[in-house]
């Protein structure tokens, strides 16, 4: 099935997942994931991270936020110029999800490349096998 490139970009802005795109329009992870990094490159979609990586960091800074503010610390950073925020930085996302990610679309690819005959690399085999140990 034909991926439809605005559709892809309202199910991406909407925070879907590569993996929920694919089944909206009936294909493969990988096709959709070389499909967004297309309109990527065209300007057309903007990088985002994953909302489970945003709802993550979200997580890990709350669990470490302080249970009480001091008045010195708020007086502090009130004083202090906030730094630009540039709309170029990196953002990584944690690399247990990496690692996840990573393990399905090998297993996405090799089952695709298995189902239409094509010789599986065996270092896919291998890396896959070394991330089911390690996620």
């Amino acid at each position: 099935m034909k991926i439809d490139k605005e559709k892809l970009i309202q199910l991406k802005r909407e925070g879907k997942t590569d993996a929920e795109c694919a089944k909206v329009f009936g294909c493969s992870q990988v096709a959709v994931s070389e499909m967004r990094r297309k309109l990527e490159k065209e300007g057309r979609l903007t990088p985002a991270v994953s909302v489970k990586a945003t709802e993550y960091v979200e997580e890990k800074r709350l669990q470490s936020a302080p249970e009480e503010i001091s008045v010195k610390a708020v007086a502090e950073r009130e004083t202090k110029a906030p730094a630009p925020v540039q709309s170029s930085l990196r953002i990584v996302i944690p690399r247990r999800m990496w690692m996840e990610e990573r393990r399905d679309d090998l297993r996405q690819a090799i089952c695709e490349y298995a189902c239409a005959g094509i010789r599986v690399d065996p270092e896919w085999v291998e890396e896959y096998n070394e991330l089911v140990e390690k996620v």
